[in-house]
């Protein structure tokens, strides 16, 4: 339609809409290096700044992925972890050769899966069209199938009784995930968005791992430090007053 345009010829009503509805989503689907510079420049610039920018993006997201992701996907993954409950599979009733076979299956299975998404991503630079028409069905189906290798896997290290000590911190952040989930928001923002240290855009995707490893670090000694002074987490605690609307006890005796 826009070689329509550009040609001169007119556009039908329908073929108007359509080009109008485009041009709002282009930004997000196929950048151009203007647009590009603009997410940088409202990134680097102040809370206000970021937070008028974002606004139009949060909303737009929030409706697309609650109607078109939320929906399906969560809801079913939250139905998927309601019956591995019910069947004992998250409860650890079931034996090590069962786990061990979990294990095997999900990551024989969904990791080529997964390695073959990112690299063909990669090979059409992450192209969101490409990945709504049918790029990112590998990686869609993948993630799910390497989530039962992960199940096994950490019901395999749960029955053996090692690494206990980590497993106890796990289910600390865990028991904190709200005030973690805050937490780690505040902590990235600040050090990428312009009104903290400004690394937005500045740092390859390799080593922005390496932030994510220094913050799962801290809310591993954090969370079992906080939880052996405090019943809560301090979100979950607000959370639980509002919901009971009535204080909690908070403080450990």
């Amino acid at each position: 339609m826009t070689v329509l345009q550009e040609a001169g010829e007119g556009l039908n009503e329908d073929q108007k809409k359509a080009l109008a509805s485009w041009e709002r989503s282009r930004a997000f689907m196929a950048p151009t290096d203007e647009d590009l510079q603009k997410d940088l420049d409202a990134y680097r610039g102040g809370y206000t700044d970021i937070v008028k920018y974002r606004a139009p993006i949060v909303m737009s997201m929030q409706i697309f992925v609650t109607l078109f992701f939320g929906i399906s996907r969560i809801a079913a993954l939250m139905m998927f972890g309601m019956a591995l409950m019910k069947l004992g599979v998250l409860s650890g009733e079931r034996s090590q050769t069962f786990y061990r076979n979990l294990m095997l299956a999900g990551y024989m299975i969904g990791l080529p899966l997964t390695i073959f998404s990112a690299i063909n991503l990669n090979a059409h630079h992450f192209d969101s069209l490409y990945v709504l028409r049918s790029g990112g069905v590998a990686n869609y189906v993948g993630s799910l199938v390497v989530t039962f290798g992960h199940i096994g896997l950490v019901m395999l290290i749960v029955k053996s009784g090692t690494l206990q000590s980590l497993m106890t911190r796990f289910a600390a952040v865990g028991r904190m995930a709200l005030t973690n989930y805050l937490m780690h928001s505040v902590i990235l923002t600040t050090i990428f968005y312009g009104y903290g240290l400004g690394l937005y855009g500045t740092i390859p995707r390799f080593w922005q791992m390496g932030f994510v490893i220094a913050v799962v670090t801290l809310q591993l000694f954090l969370s079992p430090w906080w939880l052996t002074r405090y019943r809560f987490g301090p979100v979950e605690w607000l959370w639980r007053s509002l919901t009971y609307w009535k204080r909690q006890p908070f403080r450990r005796n």
